[in-house]
C-alpha cells in the first residue's frame, strides 16, 4: 500500500472511530436527558400531589370552621330563644364540633339548660360547660 492509500485509509478509519465515539457519546447524553425529563416529571407530580392535598387540606379546614361557625349560631340563636336562659350572658365557642360555654348564669338549673340545649344542637360532637352561677 503507497503511502497516500495508507494516509486515506487511517484518515477514514480514525474519522469513523470518531463518529463512532460521538453516537456512543450522544446516545449516553440522550439517555442521560431521558432520566433526568424522568425525574423531573415525578417531581412535578408529586409537587402537584403535594399541593392538590394540601389545597384538599384548607378545603376541609375551611368547611370545618364554616361548621363550627354554624354550630356557635345555632347554639346562640337557641340559647337567646330560650326562656329559661340568658344567652347575651353565656359565650359559645366551637372547635371541630365541640362546644365550649363560659358566662356568668344566674342558677345551676339554667347552666343544666345551657348545656342541654348545646348537646341537642346538630352537629355538635362534645359539650364543655364552664358556666360561672352566681356570678353578675
Amino acid at each position: 500500500m503507497d503511502h497516500k492509500a495508507f494516509f486515506i485509509a487511517a484518515c477514514l478509519a480514525g474519522g469513523l472511530s470518531t463518529n463512532a465515539f460521538a453516537a456512543s457519546t450522544w446516545a449516553d447524553d440522550v439517555e442521560a436527558d431521558a432520566t433526568a425529563g424522568a425525574s423531573m416529571d415525578n417531581d412535578n407530580v408529586d409537587t402537584q400531589s403535594s399541593a392538590g392535598a394540601k389545597i384538599d387540606s384548607m378545603q376541609d379546614s375551611a368547611a370545618e370552621n364554616l361548621s363550627d361557625a354554624a354550630i356557635t349560631t345555632k347554639v346562640k340563636s337557641k340559647l337567646l330563644a330560650d326562656k329559661t336562659t340568658q344567652g347575651l350572658k353565656i359565650n359559645v365557642d366551637t372547635q371541630a364540633g365541640a362546644v365550649t360555654l363560659t358566662g356568668d348564669v344566674r342558677s345551676a338549673a339554667e347552666k343544666d339548660m345551657a348545656e342541654k340545649i348545646a348537646r341537642e344542637t346538630e352537629g355538635v360532637k362534645s359539650v364543655r360547660n364552664q358556666l360561672t352561677v352566681g356570678k353578675k
